[in-house]
């Protein structure tokens, strides 16, 4: 932050729309690094104002009092791992892995709803039918990207991996290794791996409802072709009377 008016003005400005933002829940503490020759006054106008977390004002010499050497990149004397262009490229393939995953849920979930509803033919031909537009929404089923998705999934888990390893290499030359963690890597490991298994078990429900429906539907028909089957003895009994009583009474 250069020391005049103007910029102390824009990070008031940028405080406040990352309080509007995001609130107390995200943000606890936000760190102003000033130049030597900022003026008190400024970091006065800064402390004064009322925000929902903490805000410091620090040299960059002494940033390493208030952050973990581990949590800063070497630009600011730290060890934490930060290649940029690398770290865009994978926030751009888990922004569309997510959207991915997204959008195969609300399929699922729009099949789910064909298959809540209730469907009981009332003959043969319907109730064939029925099971023919069935057995076509299980091929829709099958046509789900999921493997796709797992594939994508698991090379994502690999990048963040090796990322992450890069990292761990970068932190054996500090005193507390342990503390050289990158929190956005954790989460975001974390995230690929849950939304898989929610599509995995989200896959397996609708699989599950649709043997369950099939094994009803299987049924429908059988009950409909003894209906009918039932009828044609009825009829034939019906306009052959006289030969069924000579054969069986």
């Amino acid at each position: 932050m250069r020391g005049n008016s103007n910029t102390a003005a824009s990070a008031k400005m940028i405080l406040k729309v990352l309080q509007e933002s995001f609130g107390q829940d995200h943000i606890h503490q936000a760190v102003i690094i000033k130049p030597d020759n900022f003026w008190q006054k400024q970091r006065s106008a800064i402390a004064s104002s009322k925000y929902k977390f903490e805000t410091t004002t620090v040299s960059i010499n002494l940033l390493s009092k208030v952050v973990e050497p581990s949590q800063l990149t070497s630009d600011f004397d730290g060890f934490l791992h930060y290649d940029h262009n690398l770290w865009i490229d994978l926030r751009v393939a888990f922004e569309d892995f997510l959207w991915q995953a997204s959008d195969i849920l609300d399929r699922i979930d729009d099949l789910q709803e064909d298959l809540q509803h209730s469907d009981f033919p009332e003959d043969v031909n319907s109730a064939k039918h029925s099971s023919e537009a069935h057995n076509e929404m299980k091929r829709k089923v099958l046509k789900l990207p999921i493997e796709d998705l797992d594939l994508q999934g698991q090379k994502l888990l690999g990048k963040f991996t090796s990322y992450s390893n890069r990292n761990d290499e970068s932190c054996h030359s500090t005193s507390s290794p342990s503390k050289c963690h990158n929190p956005d890597i954790s989460s975001a490991l974390n995230q690929v791996l849950q939304q898989l298994e929610t599509v995995r078990n989200a896959q397996q429900q609708l699989l599950n409802m649709w043997q369950h429906k099939k094994t009803t539907l299987d049924q429908c028909f059988q009950l409909r072709l003894f209906e009918q089957d039932c009828e044609k003895m009825f009829d034939w009994i019906l306009h052959n009377r006289d030969v069924f009583q000579e054969t069986y009474v």
